[in-house]
């Protein structure tokens, strides 16, 4: 069992949330089980970037990756 230590899935979770979908409806429009919307969204699963980007375009939202150090 992955552990979310990014918070990706709490991120996804609310922007979901705030999108007004549930679960299932996020699963359907991305081409995923429900279950594995669960799993992402409570940190259970550490999906590929193209399972995130699928659940992204779901959800009405957008990737964006920040590399970079402190300095």
């Amino acid at each position: 069992m992955a552990n979310d230590t990014t918070g990706v899935g709490r991120h996804l979770r609310m922007l979901r949330e705030q999108a007004g979908l549930t679960q299932t409806e996020a699963a359907l429009r991305a081409g995923l089980t429900r279950e594995a919307v669960c799993a992402i969204d409570n940190g259970r699963h550490d999906p590929r970037m193209s399972t995130i980007r699928r659940y992204c375009d779901a959800i009405g939202a957008r990737v964006y990756i920040g590399l970079g150090g402190d300095g």
